[in-house]
């Protein structure tokens, strides 16, 4: 397919070109997305899309490895306040961007858009904005005050604010599409949970909790100390595997965290991972995967926790009431409610048969709703309507 495609650029045939461009040097959701419609677009069309991404960090070692091609660009300097810094940095990342021709220009956030958007006309590419976070109308007012061709919005709730951010002008309306966030079910499946424990050296006996994050306050890993320290009160004895790590050099929430478990009395029952490429391993251990987030999009963790029948407890924000229905297909419990979580998992744990039935619930409709062909497939079609050709 990829010769196929090569021939007939050499034969003069038409050929749109893809660019996603990420906007943090870190891995997050936002980044797994991207890199999926990436591959979706090399697998399907050839090679004909590209990575755009900030100098340096987990992003680009990621790009080196699976060879995918890329373009570096230097964040700061393209959202400097020094105006020829900010001109001449977009300037030479446009230029970058019209040696390929006419296409997409896919931004997963909307600061990096607002930043680039004055400039975007010299690309010859279509815009695509995608807001995979819960932003306020006055956050946006700014980055969208040149609009894109087509925006995407990670959940519903999104919407409204979007909307009354785009600026009131005569003629075209920017279209808003909503794209629930996707997982790969090829990666992320059910498996033995007892043997997935025993691969990671945890007795398979033991109640496996387990909470995927980046360690920020507002992810919620206090709840889930405490949480841990509430059931070993009552006599429930778990382990608690806290993946993810400080994005701050200076590790001092990382430092509290150890600190605080030690304190509750509970160092011995709780294990920090830091940063794991094994995921869909970890969460095909985990009985029981907690998020309790007070500022959220529509994190992956938790359709990708769902994929592996893991039960998921999260704080009932952003997008998350979307994919998770109390008490069918995982809780929602506040964010700070640490009895709220302690006396779920009690009752999960005492009355493992409903584990069983919320898990299988949650497993069916994340396969049926968020497939990441799917997802990909909704996107090229988003793209095919933009460009007015088919793909």
């Amino acid at each position: 397919m990829l010769k196929m495609i090569s021939n007939n650029h050499r034969k003069g045939h038409h050929q749109h070109f893809y660019h996603q461009m990420l906007v943090s040097s870190h891995i997050g959701g936002a980044a797994k997305l991207a890199i999926e419609i990436h591959e979706h677009a090399v697998k399907r069309y050839g090679e004909v899309s590209q990575l755009l991404l900030p100098k340096g960090g987990e992003a680009e070692r990621l790009a080196f490895e699976k060879r995918f091609p890329y373009i570096n660009y230097k964040l700061d300097w393209l959202q400097s306040s020094n105006r020829l810094m900010g001109s001449l940095a977009n300037f030479h990342l446009q230029l970058k961007l019209r040696k390929h021709g006419e296409g997409i220009i896919h931004i997963h956030s909307p600061f990096v858009y607002g930043a680039i958007s004055p400039f975007l006309f010299l690309s010859n590419l279509k815009t695509v904005l995608h807001i995979h976070l819960d932003f306020k109308e006055k956050e946006l007012g700014w980055s969208l005050r040149f609009p894109p061709d087509l925006i995407f919005v990670c959940a519903n709730f999104i919407r409204s604010n979007v909307e009354n951010a785009l600026p009131r002008r005569k003629g075209r309306k920017t279209k808003i599409e909503i794209l629930l966030n996707a997982v790969d079910t090829k990666r992320f499946f059910p498996s033995n949970r007892s043997k997935a424990k025993a691969a990671l050296g945890i007795d398979p006996d033991i109640p496996l909790l387990m909470m995927i994050a980046n360690l920020a306050p507002h992810k919620g890993q206090e709840t889930a100390l405490r949480t841990v320290a509430a059931l070993k009160k009552i006599g429930h004895y778990v382990r608690l595997c806290v993946v993810g790590q400080e994005r701050d050099a200076s590790a001092h929430y990382s430092n509290f965290l150890k600190k605080m478990s030690a304190e509750l009395g509970i160092d011995q029952n709780v294990q920090f991972m830091g940063f794991r490429n094994d995921v869909p391993e970890l969460l095909r251990a985990a009985d029981i995967v907690l998020l309790p987030s007070n500022s959220e999009g529509l994190p992956l963790v938790i359709l990708e926790a769902q994929a592996t029948k893991s039960v998921v407890l999260a704080a009932p924000t952003a997008g998350i009431p979307e994919v998770v229905e109390n008490g069918k297909t995982g809780y929602l419990i506040k964010s700070d409610d640490h009895d709220g979580y302690t006396q779920t998992i009690s009752y999960l744990l005492r009355n493992r048969d409903k584990i069983g039935k919320v898990s299988e619930n949650a497993y069916m409709s994340v396969r049926d709703k968020c497939n990441i062909d799917h997802y990909c497939t909704h996107v090229f079609e988003e793209y095919r309507r933009l460009l007015g050709s088919e793909l």
